[in-house]
């Protein structure tokens, strides 16, 4: 809702102003006003927030109606940047949307026959055009790291309400990549929530995971920051590759092929790059087949799971930290006292001693995704899992104990899914906000809901033309802040092994109590009549890209 703010600037000198109406006892001014539309405005086409790319230009050209002096009313005109007054005195505004960053933008009309002030404030955001979108790797005919991006834009629809436009796509955009491409990871900024008095801000990076060694980009330019290696403290060592990684704020672990662990406490939390890994393991070289990332998306997700490769178990690594000071006089150094207990392994304390759920696990884990929602709330967590040809979802919430010296189970569900969704198997994404699960299946989209109590048979979406490649998601918390905007649904990205790339929106079927009933359609969004290409050659990995921390756990159209 916009902030529509209102100054009465009158000077009233005795005996000088002329009465519009004589009362004998009072003199009046008939002031004028701005009329209300249908909706409750008085300073229209002026949106309270607008999100252009850097190098866009915007015009602002607000409007009004006044509720005396309709038709050519005596008015001038000014405009403020950050509260500070520019030289335009037009009614438009062309903003130049040169430098990424922030800006409060006050439009006010002056009333010149008495003095009066309106106005009404916009923030513009002006991000890069790869703040949020979707990233796709492909491998090229030599082996070349290949990385593109399916841009993104917000816009208001014909209802009134605001929608996700797909509006081109950039292939193979950043030069020089590497080689032997694996895997994309987004590493997330502490800045999303505190910006620690910068103007410009940086909320994330983008890690190219690949054979010929992990480079590192900046996630609003994407020029490369630093080559993963580069940050060991005594060189990497030569028998390290690394496979997978958990980044956040406080710290990073890297899992190499051989399932060793490497670990980086970083000095400050608003610099990706504040701190060295061990050129030793963790743990005395303990081997772990996987590890698997909350993003620290909350105040309780101050940890990360690790699954033993000699006993199957998992087990929490403590990722704790905060700065000295998020507030004047900004201090983003990390406190050492909150991170002392950094890279220490903790137990999950069982439940039923005698009948352990965590440990020794029976089940082959063949992935877990984390489902972060409210800021106070622990961990969740929902895991497929299979034995003997069967499947299963397992729904869990694990919290990290005070004093950071075990983790407590606070919830565990299991439920049997369906076989059929796991034929040929190649990739799954977690929707947090709609408790969905969607699963590559060879060339097949299936569609399923994994919190207890519903219902486990799936259902298949859609035949592709090829196999899957990989999938990606795109959620938008479940219920919006306001009761009056409508209720999003979650967009899902595939990427087959032939090139083609695909953007849906997943739309659930509802009981009248707005609970799913199991059902649900895909509205396909890209490609579309803004694609010129929408073959990517060979696809590695998909990624959507958040562009900040909070777009993954809060309300967010972004």
């Amino acid at each position: 809702m916009k902030k529509i703010i209102l100054w009465i600037v009158l000077v009233i000198t005795a005996g000088t102003i002329t009465s519009c109406l004589d009362d004998n006892d009072f003199n009046y001014i008939e002031i004028n006003g701005l009329k209300e539309d249908e909706n409750g405005e008085t300073i229209r086409n002026f949106d309270s927030e607008y999100s252009p790319f850097q190098g866009e230009e915007l015009l602002l050209a607000p409007t009004f109606t006044f509720t005396i002096d309709s038709i050519n009313p005596d008015v001038s005109y000014e405009w403020y940047i950050n509260g500070i007054k520019t030289d335009v005195t037009t009614p438009t505004y062309r903003f130049s949307s040169d430098v990424i960053g922030i800006y409060e933008v006050t439009f006010t009309i002056v009333d010149n026959k008495t003095g009066v002030k309106f106005s009404a404030n916009t923030r513009i955001n002006v991000q890069s055009a790869y703040a949020k979108g979707w990233m796709i790797l492909s491998e090229g005919a030599d082996g070349s790291s290949q990385l593109s991006f399916v841009k993104m834009k917000i816009a208001t629809n014909e209802s009134g309400n605001d929608s996700i436009y797909y509006v081109g796509e950039d292939h193979d955009f950043v030069p020089g990549l590497g080689s032997g491409p694996q895997k994309l990871l987004e590493n997330f900024n502490y800045v999303d929530y505190y910006n620690f008095g910068n103007s410009v801000v940086l909320n994330d990076e983008v890690i190219v995971m690949q054979k010929n060694k992990w480079v590192e980009l900046n996630g609003n330019s994407f020029t490369r920051e630093i080559y993963t290696e580069e940050e060991f403290m005594d060189g990497m060592p030569a028998d390290c590759e690394p496979e997978n990684a958990v980044m956040t704020y406080t710290s990073k672990c890297i899992r190499d092929k051989e399932g060793r662990l490497y670990f980086n406490t970083k000095a400050a939390i608003n610099d990706f790059h504040a701190g060295k890994y061990m050129s030793d393991p963790l743990f005395g070289g303990q081997v772990f087949k996987e590890i698997y990332a909350t993003n620290k998306a909350t105040s309780k997700a101050k940890y990360f799971l690790a699954l033993t490769k000699d006993d199957n178990s998992l087990v929490g690594i403590v990722d704790d930290g905060q700065a000295n000071s998020s507030s004047e006089p900004y201090d983003p150094t990390m406190n050492m006292s909150s991170n002392r207990q950094n890279g220490n392994q903790v137990p999950i304390t069982e439940t039923d001693a005698s009948n352990p759920q965590f440990k020794n696990i029976s089940y082959n884990i063949i992935n877990i995704f984390p489902h972060v929602i409210g800021e106070s709330k622990p961990c969740n967590w929902v895991a497929i899992l299979e034995k003997g040809g069967q499947y299963w979802f397992r729904d869990f919430t694990l919290e990290l104990a005070y004093g950071n010296e075990k983790i407590n189970i606070k919830a565990d569900n299991m439920k049997v899914v369906s076989s059929s969704m796991f034929t040929n198997y190649k990739d799954a994404v977690a929707f947090p906000h709609k408790k969905f699960m969607m699963i590559a299946n060879g060339n097949q989209l299936w569609y399923c809901p994994f919190e207890a109590g519903s219902n486990g048979t799936g259902l298949k979406l859609k035949d592709f033309p090829s196999e899957i490649a990989s999938i990606s998601y795109k959620d938008i918390a479940k219920y919006p802040y306001s009761g009056s905007k409508p209720e999003y649904n979650g967009h899902i990205g595939i990427g087959l092994t032939t090139g083609e790339f695909y953007i849906y929106e997943v739309i659930e079927e509802k009981d009248k109590n707005k609970v799913p009933t199991g059902t649900a359609t895909l509205k396909q969004l890209y490609p579309n009549e803004n694609t010129v290409d929408s073959n990517f050659g060979k696809i590695i990995d998909v990624l959507y890209k958040f562009g900040k921390l909070s777009n993954t756990v809060s309300y967010s159209i972004n």
